[in-house]
């Protein structure tokens, strides 16, 4: 078979690979909160559809491909499936860009790491615009390098699209556009300085001009056909002030985060843990080695100047830009703003690749080409098992939260949605007639006195100062129905106590979610009704449907099994719940406090350093390990763990 013909086939099997591992469980998990938001925004009423645009600083190219499916049905799979078509044919592209910057080989080798790219597979899972966005953007770059290759004005026109669709993708794409801009620019006064060292740029004619102009126009065409193209030119204006002088925002002026969530923070750990983890897959294995391959791909530069310049212009602007830019506003960073970079970064990696199997076997061919192999498929293998990683990662799960509403809410009811938690009704259209509003105590207490039972949705999204809605349910007596590890669905009605709500939830009709199962039988428990509690622990295991899950749910049981005094029931689930993830800092603090109870005390100081070593402020770790050693007669030892513990909680009180 003629090396053409294998060539295509291997790049078609390559696809169908990618494709494949995108459209993979695509419909299996639950809309989290920014695809609902976006499938609320594109299937509103029409005349609210840019208002909706604005609100969210969307761009409509997304919103308008999700507004047509809509039509076909709001199905998890189909709202998704754009994002893998569009994820798939970016490694279509970067073959064909990677192909003719440095040949077959690295071509192949660029489209088989973007096709098990963790973070290019994680948003290929998501009803969002960041496929659509990475594709265009590739394909911009594909085009400017053609266009700058074989100067015709249809190259110039594909590149002029590519952007157009970029920009209508995300607005971020402006800054991809800079940084095209200023690799256009280099080259040019490189050639009129240096004409035998710019020889890319040599065919710049005026042909090239009109190129360029038709460029502008169709880029000028689409930002305005965009609603924010109205706030572009003063936030570039501040923008570029702020470059002039910069100024970060301070903590206490962030806005639009929540609880856990920061701006940029320009320090070595927020580069390493925010934007190489993401871009490799995390851990330090695939880091480093994301790492070493793009830096020896860089080496390349001698030979490859022009191209290695535009891919390190390509991987290095945008992001840095994006990050200067939310950093100056003090607002949410998030890794996937950056995703137009990754083919940049993984093209690199590639001639990493390439460069090494030419170091190994300088003058025998084959030996070099087995060698860049077996290194390519190393880097794909462990790709691939953080891909496997990422994606068995849970998503918010809004659809067991609406599931549970549906079922149990009735008539009369009083359905509670504060801050965020809206976006429950996307999964339960029936119990958004009974909404209230409850935004603050107060008019949590009105719908309390107006309805016969009371249920309210609570998660990060909710603005809680001080715990304050939380205390008044925790009086109320209020249970709590888990959809997933941060959605809870609080119940109570007026005038009753926890055991009648706990003897309500009996006749509940629950969703097949191991959180909602484990979330009742640790309240059964706390109640003292032990023997329901183990059945519905043992109801939740049946629903765990991933290790991470089950995992959940041994922890809970072993918490509750201990406090119950069922030490040997603890000890059990603590250890099942460490043989599915061994770096649970809680199971190992868990197990350590059964084993003091069992006075087994070299167990009990083995596994609070095992938690310690996990989480080193650990402060049940810190807590017991120094009444371990006060009970040894060690004084010297425990009052250095309790001093540790002190920097924690001051008060020093023993754990739950």
């Amino acid at each position: 078979m003629p090396a053409r013909i294998q060539e295509r086939w291997l790049l078609y099997a390559l696809l169908a690979f990618a494709f494949l591992l995108r459209v993979w469980d695509l419909g299996r998990s639950s809309l989290w909160y920014d695809e609902i938001l976006q499938a609320n925004a594109a299937g509103g009423p029409l005349d609210d559809f840019f208002p909706q645009l604005i609100l969210h600083a969307a761009m409509p190219l997304d919103y308008v491909i999700e507004r047509a499916l809509l039509i076909l049905g709001a199905n998890e799979f189909l709202l998704r499936f754009p994002s893998a078509a569009f994820s798939t044919l970016a490694v279509a592209i970067a073959y064909k860009l990677a192909r003719a910057m440095f040949g077959q080989m690295t071509g192949i080798i660029a489209a088989a790491f973007l096709s098990v790219s963790s973070f290019a597979v994680l948003y290929a899972h998501e009803a969002r615009p960041y496929s659509l966005y990475l594709f265009f953007a590739l394909t911009s770059f594909y085009w400017m390098w053609r266009a700058l290759q074989t100067n015709r004005l249809t190259h110039w026109l594909y590149f002029a699209l590519s952007l157009a669709g970029a920009v209508l993708s995300h607005l971020f794409a402006l800054f991809v556009i800079l940084a095209q801009v200023l690799f256009l620019v280099g080259g040019l006064l490189v050639r009129a300085c240096a004409p035998s060292r710019a020889k890319l740029f040599s065919r710049i004619t005026r042909v090239t001009i009109l190129g360029t102009i038709l460029v502008a126009l169709i880029f000028l065409a689409a930002l305005w056909l965009t609603p924010n193209a109205q706030f572009v030119w003063g936030s570039t204006l501040k923008f570029f002030a702020f470059l002039l002088a910069p100024n970060f925002v301070p903590p206490e002026n962030w806005y639009g985060l929540a609880p856990g969530e920061t701006p940029p923070l320009l320090t070595l750990d927020f580069f390493y843990a925010r934007v190489l983890e993401n871009f490799s897959g995390g851990g330090i294995g695939a880091t480093l080695s994301f790492i070493a391959l793009g830096l020896i791909g860089i080496t390349a530069v001698r030979r490859k100047t022009w191209e290695i310049v535009l891919l390190l212009v390509w991987a290095i602007v945008p992001s840095v830009l994006v990050i200067l830019f939310l950093g100056s506003r003090g607002t949410l960073f998030a890794t996937r703003y950056l995703i137009a970079s990754l083919p940049a970064w993984l093209v690199l990696c590639a001639v990493g690749v390439t460069n090494i199997g030419a170091f190994v076997a300088r003058k025998n061919a084959i030996v070099q080409r087995a060698a860049t192999i077996a290194l390519a498929i190393l880097f794909v293998a462990v790709s691939l098992e953080r891909t496997n990683a990422a994606l068995a990662l849970p998503k918010e799960d809004w659809r067991a939260a609406g599931q549970l509403l549906e079922r149990n809410a009735q008539r009369g009811d009083a359905i509670l949605t504060p801050g965020g938690t809206r976006v429950v009704y996307f999964y339960t259209q029936n119990s958004a007639i009974n909404q209230n509003a409850a935004e603050t105590v107060e008019q949590i207490a009105q719908a309390e006195k107006n309805a016969a039972r009371v249920w309210l949705v609570f998660n990060r999204y909710v603005f809680d100062p001080g715990g304050e809605i939380q205390m008044w349910l925790a009086r109320r007596g209020a249970i709590s129905l888990d959809a997933d590890a941060g959605i809870q669905i609080f119940y109570w009605r007026a005038n009753a106590h926890t055991a009648a709500f706990l003897a309500d939830a009996r006749k509940f009709s629950l969703p097949n979610s191991a959180y909602a199962y484990a979330s009742l039988a640790e309240q059964f428990a706390r109640n003292g009704d032990w023997q329901t509690a183990q059945d519905y622990f043992a109801r939740a295991l049946s629903h765990g449907t991933s290790a991470q899950e089950r995992a959940h749910v041994h922890l809970v049981w072993g918490d509750a099994a201990r406090r119950a005094g069922e030490s040997d029931i603890a000890a059990e689930n603590y250890r099942a719940a460490l043989a599915a993830n061994a770096n649970q800092v809680d199971a190992w603090n868990g197990l350590g406090r059964v084993y003091l109870e069992q006075n087994q005390s070299d167990a009990a100081r083995d596994a609070f350093h095992r938690a310690l070593g996990l989480d080193s402020n650990s402060y049940a770790a810190l807590y017991f390990l120094a009444a371990y050693y006060e009970q040894r007669g060690q004084d010297a030892v425990a009052q250095q763990y309790y001093a540790r513990a002190a920097e924690i909680m001051p008060e020093l009180v023993s754990p739950p």
